[in-house]
This record gives C-alpha cells, sequence and structure tokens, in this order.
C-alpha cells in the first residue's frame, strides 16, 4: 500500500494532454508542465511540498476535532446534575440527554465514513465541525429536556461526520514534511485525555463561577476556530475531493442506522423501563434492531455493489478479532472514565474543581505520549503493545474496585489514572495506526469511521449493561453498586486482553513500513 502524500491540483483528464496510446514512458502535462497521474478517473498533479509549518497547523486543526468530541462527552457528565435539577428530568430520562450525543455517533458513523470515501473527507470535515457550531451555540439557549436532547443528536450527528473524515485527512499528511508518520496519529490521540481534562474543567468552572451555559457556547467557540482553519488549510488535499466511480449502498445504511439506534435504544432504557425486559417496548425494539442488523448483514454481503464496510476491510489479517477485542476494550475505558466520575462525585463527594485536578494525570501523560509513543511503536512488537495495553486497563478498574471505600488519592486514584492513560493512548493509536496502514487510500474514511463506531459503539452498549448492574445492585448501597461496575469493567478487560494475545498479530511500525514500500517498489 502507498501512503498517500499532499498532492497538487486536480484538473479534468481530457486536458492532461494524454496521449491515445498509454505506454510506460507516458508523460502528462498540466499547468506548467507538472506531472499528472490518474486517480478514480481524475488526473492528479505531482504532490506539492508545503512546508513543516503548514503541516503542523493543519495537524493541529484536525487533531481539534478529537478533542472536541471529548470535550462534549466529559464535560456534560459534570452538568448532568444540575440540568436534571434544572428541567426537572424524572429518573426514567436521566441517561438520554448524555445517551442521545453517543447514539448519534455510532448510528451514524459508517454512513459520514462512506460519504468521506465518495464526496471528499475535507467537505464532510468542514461540514461536521460548522455543524457541531451551530448546535452547541442553539444548546447554550435551550430552556426545557426535548430541546436538550435534540441538541445533544445534533452534536453527535456532527462528531459522526467529523471523526472519520478528521482520521482520512490525518492519513494524508503522514510522510509529507512532519518526520513521524505514527507520531502523527499519536499527537491526535492526546486530544482523547486532554479533551476530557478541558471538559471536566470548563464544566467545573462554569458551574462554579458563571453558568452550565458558557460550557456549550465556549465549545461552539472552539468548534468555529477549528473549522476556519480547516477550511483555510485543508483545501489542498486530494484525498478532500470526490472521486469518481464509487457509489452508497443505501438499503444497507438505512437498515444499519435503524438497526443500531432500537438495539441501543432497548438495552440502555431497559434499567429505566417499569417492568424491565417484561415491559413491551423493550424486547420489541430489541427485536426489530437485531432484525434490521441481519438484514445488514445480508445485503451488504449478498447484495451491495458499494458496502457501508469495504470487502477489503475485512481482507486484513486479524481484523474481525481485533475488532472484538477493541469493543471489550473501549467498553473497559469508557466505564472506567464515566463511573470513576460519579463515584467521585456521589460517594467521595468532591467538588468540580478538584475532581478536574484528579484527572489532570491524563491530561498531562497523553502530552508525553504523544511525543514518545511515535517512537515506542517502532522499538517494539504489535504484541508487546497490545500485552501491555491490556494489564494497564485491567489494572485501572482492578484498582477503584479493590479500594477502601474512602480511597486515599495517591495510592488508589493516582495509579488508576496513569494506567487509564497508557490504557486509552496505546489501543487507541494502536488501532488508528493498524486500520490506516492497513486499508487502500480510497477507503481512508471508512477505517476512519470503523475506528471510531468501535469506541463509540462500545461506549453505548457497555454502559448500558453497566447501568444495568448499578441499577439493580444498588440495594447493598450506591458505593457497592459503582464496584460492581468497577468489576464488569475488569472482566470485559480481561476478554479484550485473552482475544488480543490469542487471535491478533500485528506487526511494528518498522516492519509495517517496510512491507509497504517493497510492495510498492514491487
Amino acid at each position: 500500500m502507498r501512503r498517500p502524500s499532499i498532492p497538487g491540483t486536480i484538473i479534468p483528464p481530457d486536458s492532461c494532454g494524454l496521449k491515445e496510446s498509454i505506454g510506460s514512458d507516458l508523460e502528462l502535462r498540466a499547468g506548467k508542465g507538472n506531472p499528472a497521474s490518474f486517480d478514480n478517473g481524475m488526473c492528479v498533479t505531482k504532490p506539492q511540498r508545503r512546508g513543516l509549518f503548514f503541516d503542523c497547523c493543519l495537524l493541529g486543526a484536525i487533531s481539534m476535532s478529537q478533542l472536541l468530541d471529548e470535550y462534549f462527552l466529559s464535560g456534560f457528565v459534570i452538568l448532568v446534575p444540575e440540568l436534571t435539577k434544572e428541567f426537572s428530568i424524572p429518573d426514567s430520562s436521566i441517561t438520554w440527554p448524555a445517551s442521545a450525543y453517543s447514539l448519534a455517533v455510532s448510528a451514524f458513523l459508517l454512513l459520514f465514513g462512506r460519504f468521506s470515501d465518495v464526496y471528499g473527507s475535507f467537505w464532510i470535515l468542514s461540514g461536521g465541525l460548522i455543524w457541531l457550531t451551530v448546535w452547541s451555540l442553539v444548546g447554550g439557549f435551550v430552556s426545557n429536556e426535548i430541546m436538550l436532547n435534540i441538541s445533544r443528536a445534533m452534536q453527535g450527528l456532527a462528531a459522526a461526520a467529523y471523526l472519520p473524515s478528521s482520521l482520512s485527512m490525518l492519513n494524508g499528511i503522514a510522510g509529507t514534511s512532519l518526520p513521524n508518520s505514527d507520531l502523527i496519529f499519536f499527537i491526535y490521540g492526546a486530544m482523547a485525555p486532554l479533551g476530557t481534562f478541558l471538559g471536566i474543567l470548563l464544566a467545573a468552572l462554569t458551574l462554579q463561577f458563571a453558568d452550565w451555559r458558557w460550557f456549550f457556547w465556549i465549545g461552539s467557540m472552539m468548534a468555529g476556530m477549528t473549522s476556519v482553519l480547516v477550511v483555510l488549510l485543508g483545501i489542498p488535499q486530494k484525498h478532500s475531493l470526490p472521486r469518481r466511480r464509487v457509489g452508497i449502498d443505501w438499503l444497507g445504511s438505512g437498515l444499519l442506522i435503524s438497526g443500531l439506534t432500537l438495539s441501543i435504544f432497548a438495552i440502555t432504557q431497559v434499567s429505566h423501563a417499569s417492568q424491565g425486559w417484561r415491559t413491551w417496548y423493550i424486547p420489541t425494539t430489541l427485536a426489530l434492531g437485531l432484525c434490521s442488523l441481519g438484514a445488514f448483514s445480508y445485503v451488504e454481503m449478498k447484495i451491495a455493489k458499494h458496502p457501508v464496510i469495504p470487502k477489503e476491510l475485512w481482507r486484513v489479517p486479524s481484523l474481525p478479532a481485533f475488532s472484538i477485542g477493541l469493543l471489550f476494550n473501549y467498553g473497559t475505558t469508557n466505564v472506567f472514565l464515566l463511573y470513576s466520575t460519579l463515584y467521585f462525585i456521589n460517594v467521595l463527594q468532591i467538588q468540580p474543581i478538584l475532581l478536574a485536578a484528579w484527572f489532570a494525570p491524563m491530561a498531562v501523560g497523553g502530552c508525553i505520549l504523544a511525543v514518545v509513543g511515535g517512537y515506542l511503536l517502532r522499538y517494539l512488537s504489535g504484541r508487546m503493545v497490545l500485552i501491555l495495553t491490556g494489564f494497564t486497563t485491567i489494572l485501572a478498574s482492578l484498582l477503584l474496585a479493590v479500594a477502601p471505600l474512602r480511597m486515599d488519592y495517591w495510592s488508589w486514584i493516582f495509579p488508576a489514572m496513569i494506567c487509564a492513560t497508557l490504557s486509552i493512548d496505546l489501543i487507541f493509536n494502536v488501532a488508528n495506526i493498524f486500520l490506516l496502514k492497513s486499508c487502500p487510500e480510497e477507503h481512508q474514511g471508512s477505517a476512519g469511521a470503523l475506528a471510531n463506531m468501535l469506541v463509540q459503539l462500545s461506549g453505548a452498549i457497555i454502559l448500558a449493561f453497566a447501568e444495568m448492574l448499578s441499577t439493580y445492585t444498588q440495594s447493598a448501597g450506591i458505593a457497592q453498586a459503582y464496584k460492581n461496575v468497577f468489576w464488569l469493567a475488569v472482566a470485559c478487560g480481561v476478554v479484550a486482553s485473552v482475544i488480543f494475545m490469542v487471535f491478533v498479530k500485528l506487526k511494528n511500525s518498522n516492519t509495517a513500513e517496510n512491507d509497504e514500500q517493497g510492495t510498492h517498489s514491487g
């Protein structure tokens, strides 16, 4: 596979001076005599180097999309108690303002990933960021529960657009003036813990010193500035422009969206339904959702000419097992982040400002890993990285599960935060690098969508079961209920580690690049 580099202009094939007879020494002319080549029916001039400063600015703008996603996810959790009081949200609906975001992201990620491949990642990324800017601004003006849920769902729709397209564009600057392509992904990944910390910090500050609405307005300003930077810096990317002869599986997309929406609704709502699983709409929506997902699988394998998940992705070695392992691993980290926050607030009863300070090691650790992680992958085998990830994933939740109810920060919480940082950053970046370097250039958007979908889907599914466990065991006390959830996270981490060690084989970065260069030269 040839890693994409930064190209120049795209012009119609008939204006390239193409000779009728195509030989091995064919010379194409474009503009002032720049060499050109064909890409999906388009004539593309040879890439032009733009300089380290330009690429660093573009990297920063693209990476902000990851920060914004975590900002609105983590910070919103801090706002939930205040919003519940202000809008009189009943206990049966308290999860929906948070779940609406994840549900929209999970349902639409693959479709927008396909849009990114077909219409160009630049347009999808820019549109998603602008959409986020608008609905974050609206979120600060909502006056009731319904509008809050709608604004959160629209924010999730924006994230479904900009997350896969940002990864596609990110891969486009790998191997340009920036020296280490793996370092690029670690910088992008470092925005996740940084966004988590920033979201918690600003949510706490707005609650204590201003109004919770400023959390949305500050996020809207950050999204607006990011969209402006992307528009100004991202236009020259070749893979950001439309491709020809590529279609979209609309039937499969509709079945996938409806199937995921109905299934996630059922497992999310069951713990709040009046009669649990016996409530009539829970098994009904779950059955309809599973039937839709089954029909989606049939359409993808037997009917669709352009599947939502391109068949080339499933030909990547170890991908099915790796994806299942990622679901459990991401589920563990999602449970840790949410329920550690709830435990610190509801059991230890700390103030939001102190909570932000407790999460600070994740932000610092993420920045350190952004610097050293890209070089680490060049010297450690993929198997060693997965073993390290599995160990830290399990240990982070295990520390909180076995700690005393009134746990000390430096003895229990600080080590758990360090382990969580290693786990989240390593597995997220390994997954992105593995998927994007293993698939053809024309499917980069779909690969980015799959990588992010596993994060969001695991959060929606595993967190739903965590909430059920917490609800059904609250008779023993809220602290013990949260402890039970941490044990569930430990179990998911063990399952993920077993899958990674037994069924997944990954090469280190140097080996992958050598194979890639050998394939290209051959």
